[in-house]
C-alpha cells in the first residue's frame, strides 16, 4: 500500500477535489472537462472525477476518493511445453475462466500460437479479420483495440495464421525476443493474471513468452515420453532467466491423468520424486467434457460444471492463487 505522500514520488501531486494535477518537466498533460491524463516517461496518470489511476509497466495503482493507493501486480504466466497435445490450450482457457469467474480476478488470455486454438476455443473465427496479437507486436500502442472481451473479468488477445510470419518479420531485430513483452506492457497493469498459450517449440515463440512472463507453468502429460521431455523445457526456462531475471518456474501441472491404465500413476510419482513441491497437488484428468467444450466456444465450467475436468480446474485455480 502506498500513502498519499509516497504517491507524490512518481512526480505527481494530485488534488482530487480541485481536479488538478501538477507535474514535473518532461511530461505531457491532456485535459478535457473533468478528465486529466498525464504522461511522464513510463508513468501514466489518469484523473477522472474522484478516481486516480497510475500505470507503471506491469503495475496499476488506483485511488478512489481519499482511500490509500493499492497496487495490482500482474502475474504473467507463460504456459509452455515442447511437446504438443499436453493440454496447454485447455489449461489457459479453463484456468483463465476459473480465475475470472469463481475468484474475481481480472484475466487476459493471450493466444500466442498461429494455430489459433485458444481463439477458436473462445468462440471466435481466426479468419474474420479482427486485429490480433501479431498486430500488437508490430505496433504495441494498438494492443487495446486488439483485445476482445469474452466474459466478465476475462479478455482475449486472439491470434490467426499471420502470427506464423512473426519469426521471419522480426528476425533482424535486436530485440526480437522481447516483442511480446513490448506488446503487453501497455495493458499489463490492468490484469491480475495474463495467461499465454505458447506453441510446442523451443524457438522464437517460447523465448518471447518467457521473456514477457513473470512465471512459467509447465503442463506435464502423464506419459513417459512427455516426462522425459521436461528437462529441455526447464533448461530453456533457465536460459530465459538471463534475459528475464524475474522469471520463475511456478508449477509443473500434471495433465491427462488416466486412472483406467497403469501408466499415469508411476509417471506422477516419478515427477513428484524429482521435482517435489513444484508439482501441483491438483491433477487434470482425461475428461471428454474438457475436449467437448471448445467445440461450443466455451470453457468446461460452462459446459458441465460438475464434470471431473471442471472440478479439477476449479481446484487448480485455488492452488495457484494460494501459491502466490
Amino acid at each position: 500500500m502506498l500513502s498519499y505522500r509516497q504517491a507524490e514520488k512518481v512526480s505527481a501531486i494530485v488534488r482530487l477535489h480541485s481536479c488538478s494535477i501538477a507535474q514535473l518537466r518532461n511530461c505531457m498533460i491532456a485535459q478535457s472537462h473533468n478528465c486529466t491524463i498525464v504522461r511522464f516517461h513510463n508513468y501514466m496518470i489518469v484523473q477522472l472525477y474522484n478516481c486516480v489511476i497510475v500505470q507503471l509497466y506491469d503495475c496499476t495503482i488506483t485511488q478512489l476518493h481519499h482511500r490509500s493507493l493499492s497496487v495490482i501486480m500482474s502475474r504473467i504466466c507463460a504456459v509452455v511445453s515442447q511437446k504438443g497435445g499436453v493440454g496447454k490450450t485447455s489449461l489457459v482457457q479453463n484456468l483463465g475462466a476459473e480465475l475470472a469467474g469463481s475468484n474475481g480476478q481480472r484475466v487476459l488470455c493471450v493466444d500466442f500460437d498461429p494455430q489459433s486454438n485458444l481463439t477458436i476455443g473462445w468462440g471466435l473465427d481466426p479468419v474474420d479479420g479482427r486485429p490480433t496479437v501479431y498486430e500488437a507486436m508490430l505496433n504495441p500502442e494498438t494492443v487495446q483495440r486488439c483485445i476482445v472481451e469474452r466474459r466478465p473479468n476475462l479478455d482475449l488477445l486472439p491470434a490467426n495464421l499471420d502470427l506464423a510470419g512473426a519469426e521471419r518479420q522480426f528476425a533482424a531485430d535486436f530485440d526480437r525476443n522481447s516483442k511480446l513483452k513490448e506488446a503487453l506492457q501497455p495493458v499489463a497493469g490492468l490484469y491480475e493474471f495474463i495467461l499465454i498459450d505458447v506453441p510446442p517449440t523451443l524457438g522464437f515463440f517460447a523465448a518471447n513468452a518467457l521473456v514477457a512472463a513473470t512465471e512459467a507453468l509447465v503442463p506435464l502429460q502423464l506419459q513417459v515420453y512427455a516426462f522425459r521431455m521436461l528437462d529441455p523445457m526447464l533448461e530453456l526456462i533457465g536460459q530465459a532467466k538471463k534475459a528475464n531475471p524475474g522469471l520463475k518456474l511456478a508449477a509443473i501441472i500434471p495433465t491427462m491423468y488416466d486412472g483406467r491404465t497403469s501408466l499415469s500413476q508411476p509417471v506422477l510419482e516419478a515427477a513428484r520424486e524429482k521435482f517435489g513441491a513444484l508439482v501441483t497437488q491438483t491433477i487434470i484428468p482425461v475428461n471428454v467434457r474438457i475436449a467437448d467444450a471448445p467445440l461450443h466456444g466455451i470453457p468446461v465450467q460452462e459446459h458441465d460444471p460438475r464434470s471431473s475436468g471442471a472440478l479439477a480446474y476449479h481446484s487448480l485455480a485455488k492452488e495457484l492463487l494460494s501459491r502466490g
